[in-house]
């Protein structure tokens, strides 16, 4: 068996448009020019996202998709609460998901057996492939901006969110910094009740002093119906308990 096919009637359960409706279950179709190039699902189970199926077509490989997939269900889990993100990855799959922040955790051998032959002759060096369990973990940083996008309808994601910062941060993104606990909430209370909803994609960094940096877009619909855009960098300091202490933020695109 190559490395890159797998039994059909094994995983035959996970290709049916039934799963996507399975309650914390995501799916994700990339299309070029109206032709599908490759797939991705996301499965969210408590604190936890495993990704599956993630799949280029062979012609539109090396090309980035196989990336934007899995940041895009990471992200999709993070936003949905989940802490930490798993998957398995062959060698061939490996650096690529280590490039997107994944780091190996275990590795699995995997025998399989041609059709035909049982296990009772024990298999060529061929029919074995190693499978490596990759994770990563999401910052505080990266929880804030998925959560972000829920707060503006879910009072629950906005609690989770505000359980993010230390009792005595400091918030330096409107016209006066809001410090302590209940100046923050009454700052994130009233941005979001200012928006419809809203939708961030962003990058995080995690730098040498152990700060976090996010470059980040946002497109938003406010609650007058009207769009904006906006964009910025955002510098988390955490405390020993891994709470934000300090966030501040530079807009490179002003909101509008």
């Amino acid at each position: 068996m190559k490395e890159s096919e797998a039994p059909y009637g094994m995983f035959r359960a996970f290709a049916g448009p039934s799963l996507t409706k399975a309650g914390g279950c995501a799916a994700c179709l990339a299309e070029l020019d109206g032709e599908p190039v490759g797939t991705g699902m996301a499965a969210v189970t408590g604190n936890v996202t495993g990704l599956f199926e993630i799949a280029t077509l062979p012609r539109h490989c090396r090309n980035g998709y196989g990336r934007i997939f899995t940041t895009e269900l990471v992200r999709s889990g993070f936003a949905a609460g989940a802490g930490t993100a798993y998957l398995y990855a062959g060698s061939m799959g490996e650096p690529l998901q280590a490039s997107a922040g994944f780091r190996a955790e275990e590795h699995l051998t995997v025998l399989t057996t041609p059709s035909g032959r049982s296990f009772k002759n024990p298999p060529r060096h061929d029919e074995r492939s190693v499978t490596t369990i990759m994770t990563t973990i999401s910052t505080a940083l990266d929880r804030y901006m998925g959560l972000s996008d829920r707060a503006v309808h879910d009072e629950a994601a906005l609690d989770e969110a505000l359980a993010l910062f230390a009792a005595d941060a400091t918030v330096e993104i409107g016209p006066e910094p809001a410090h302590g606990s209940a100046a923050i909430a009454a700052f994130y209370r009233a941005h979001f009740a200012a928006h419809a909803e809203m939708k961030h994609f962003w990058n995080t960094t995690v730098l040498d002093d152990g700060t976090l940096r996010a470059e980040w877009v946002c497109a938003a619909r406010k609650t007058d119906g009207s769009l904006i855009t906006v964009a910025g960098v955002e510098h988390a300091t955490l405390d020993a308990q891994g709470l934000i202490s300090r966030l501040r933020n530079e807009f490179t695109r002003l909101p509008g």
